[in-house]
Order: structure tokens, then C-alpha cells, then sequence
């Protein structure tokens, strides 16, 4: 099903549901859902670098291994005015890798990819609020979660190389809401923390595989988001997420980047 396809049936299914309740019309700001669903489909970007060099900053190599595809998401939030609990689960894809240089890009095999499947909760109050401005509030709270990778690329002549780990990220959250219009609301959220985890890597061509290492790693997130509201529980969103990391590890040293871009809808009461 292509993503069009897919979100004009979202967008109807969640319609109906919520047809006959009018928007509210006065002039204040609409209250927060207790309880809201949003699914997503939309587009995925992801490049990974060598490290050469692990001090600061890192220094990696200027040639990227970059690939794009599919990515669905799934988010469930539990408000209230002063706090709010999130848990996410997201699936990517990725295909179409090339080996990116600051002159030229070399098309890489097809079969070259990039799986991740990944789920995160986070706590996040909101000490301030109307931070000089009806409806913005700027809050501060806390995240883990949990990711599975796969990556699997191709050399002359035959050769594959497929490194899959799991890693436990943790790290700490700065938030701002801007809910002044019935209509609209923004979001905007920083992530800066750190993961563990483990790696096993297989080399068609190696003497002794796989190979398993342990390492660690840190991260930095930005997430933004605005949703239109079609009615009074449901809503259309469009989100951005963005991902800088490193990992080191014995035989894993990697810088990594990812850009998300997904539209959906959410529905809440």
C-alpha cells in the first residue's frame, strides 16, 4: 500500500468516530486529551561513518555509507496539564544505499540495507507554564528505551557483511507545548543521553565468525511536531525527528545520523 493510500484511510477511519462532536469555539485554548493513539507512515534518511578517532569531537571518515525507506510509527500519550506519559514504537527500513564523498556518490548493491525496530517511554512534567505566553509551557523529564538493528552490506566479489546488536538507551528531556489555538499546537522536544549494548558481526569472507562485542555509546534527539485538529478528537500531525550517535566498541566504531519525516493521525478523548 503506498503511503498516500495509507493515510487518506487513516485520516477516514479516525473521522467518523468523533463526526458528531463540533469543535469547541470560544477563545481560550482546548484542553489537552487524557488519553491519545497517533499512527504514522512517512519517510526515513540514515547515514553511518567510520571512526577513526574517539576524542573530541569525533572524527570520522568523510566517506558515509547513506541509505533511505519506510518508516511507521506508533504513539500512545497519557496527559495531563502538569505531566505527561509517551510510549513509542517505530519500524524503518531502509534501502537504496550509496556511499556518499564530499565530490561524488558510488551506488552500492541493492541488497545493501538497514533495519531498526525501536520503543522508548518517556516521563516529562511541566513546571512552567504560560511562559510569557498563553499556552506555552516548557517542561523538563526523562526517557529510556530499547533498539534492534540490522545491517547488512555487500562487497566485490561476494562478499557480506552483517552486523546486528540491541542496545538500552537512557537520557534526559527538554520539552516546550505551544497550545495557544484551538486549531494548532506545536511541539518541540531535545533529547541528550547515552545507550549500552551489544553487537554480533558475521563476514562471509572472515576465518573466525561472528564476531560479539560489547559498547557504548551516546545520543542526541530533536523532535518537532504540530497537529491540526479535523474535529474535536482527532487530529492530523506532521512530525520530524532528527538523530546524531556514536557507538564504540572493539569491532563496531560508528558515527550515525537520521532524519524522519512522518504524517498521520491521532485520535484522543
Amino acid at each position: 500500500m503506498k503511503p498516500n493510500t495509507f493515510l487518506c484511510c487513516l485520516i477516514i477511519a479516525a473521522t467518523p468516530a468523533s463526526a458528531q462532536t463540533p469543535l469547541p469555539t470560544s477563545g481560550q485554548p482546548a484542553a489537552l486529551p487524557a488519553v491519545t493513539w497517533s499512527v504514522g507512515v512517512g519517510y526515513e534518511s540514515a547515514w553511518f561513518r567510520d571512526v577513526s578517532q574517539t576524542g573530541r569531537p569525533v572524527d570520522a571518515s568523510p566517506v558515509s555509507w547513506e541509505g533511505r525507506g519506510l518508516a511507521l510509527g506508533v504513539q500512545h500519550d497519557r496527559n495531563t496539564a502538569a505531566r505527561l506519559h509517551r510510549f513509542e514504537g517505530v519500524f524503518e527500513k531502509a534501502g537504496r544505499f550509496s556511499f556518499q564523498t564530499p565530490l561524488l556518490a558510488l551506488p552500492r548493491f541493492p541488497e545493501d540495507s538497514a533495519l531498526r525496530v525501536s520503543g522508548r517511554y518517556e516521563y516529562r512534567r511541566y513546571p512552567f507554564r504560560d511562559l510569557g505566553l498563553t499556552g506555552l509551557d516548557v517542561g523538563i523529564g526523562v526517557e529510556g528505551g530499547a533498539e534492534f538493528r540490522s545491517l547488512v552490506q555487500h562487497f566485490d566479489p561476494s562478499i557480506e557483511v552483517r552486523v546486528r546488536g540491541t542496545d538500552l538507551t537512557a537520557g534526559v528531556v527538554a520539552a516546550a507545548r505551544l497550545s495557544r489555538w484551538r486549531a494548532v499546537q506545536f511541539q518541540a522536544a531535545w533529547v541528550n543521553g547515552g545507550a549500552i549494548g551489544r553487537a554480533t558481526t558475521r563476514h562471509s569472507s572472515a576465518a573466525v565468525s561472528p564476531v560479539n562485542g560489547w559498547g557504548g555509546g551516546w545520543l542526541t534527539d530533536l523532535t518537532v511536531r504540530a497537529d491540526v485538529r479535523i474535529s474535536a478528537a482527532a487530529t492530523v500531525f506532521a512530525s520530524y525527528f532528527g538523530t546524531g550517535r556514536g557507538r564504540f566498541a572493539s569491532h563496531d566504531a560508528l558515527a550515525s545520523g537520521q532524519s524522519r519525516f512522518i504524517v498521520g493521525v491521532s485520535h484522543g478523548r
